[in-house]
């Protein structure tokens, strides 16, 4: 689940582009609503919804990480490339 300069999709990024069609948009919309489990650390909670998710990305996931210089959240892998191509 790795992006372009490690950034991060929000959940609300996920389905924006499960609307406009993006890949598997067809019959992969159900799955891409999960927001029971994290793409990147793999930890699930069966009670989480979409704002929980995204506060795990933002507090607790130990894949990511918040860029020290625009505090986007970002893959720790991703945060070299983030800092020189992107912030």
């Amino acid at each position: 689940p790795h992006t372009p300069g490690g950034k991060v999709p929000t959940t609300a990024a996920k389905a924006a582009e499960a609307k406009g069609g993006g890949a598997g948009a067809a019959a992969g919309d159900e799955e891409q609503q999960d927001f029971t489990s994290c793409m990147f650390c793999g930890v699930s909670d069966k009670a989480w919804n979409e704002n929980d998710l995204d506060v795990h990305y933002w507090k607790d996931c130990p894949l990511l990480i918040s860029c020290p210089s625009c505090a986007q959240i970002v893959e720790i892998a991703g945060l070299p490339e983030h800092l020189l191509d992107e912030c």
